[in-house]
């Protein structure tokens, strides 16, 4: 259970992150609330689990996703649309 529950973690990091690849006109970013939900799942995962290397992996990972994107977050929270996204996402 807790290889699919740190592979269901990065898979949602995965989505969150590759959101640039699905939206293609001026919408809201929606899928940026994933970021938060991958960190809370991460922090469960050491609660239920323990922390190991793959967990702690998991969980740095989680924490990187949500610091890159706390800008969308507070734009998605501000109900604001999203026209382009800048290089450095992308990259």
């Amino acid at each position: 259970m807790k290889f699919y529950g740190e592979l269901l973690i990065i898979l949602i990091l995965l989505i969150a992150n590759g959101r640039i690849l699905f939206i293609k006109n001026a919408k809201k970013d929606s899928l940026v609330v994933l970021s938060p939900l991958g960190f809370l799942l991460s922090i469960l995962q050491i609660f239920n689990w323990g922390l190991d290397a793959f967990t702690f992996l998991t969980l740095f990972l989680s924490v990187l996703v949500l610091l890159s994107n706390f800008h969308a977050l507070f734009r998605y929270s501000e109900r604001l649309y999203i026209d382009h996204y800048s290089i450095l996402m992308k990259v």
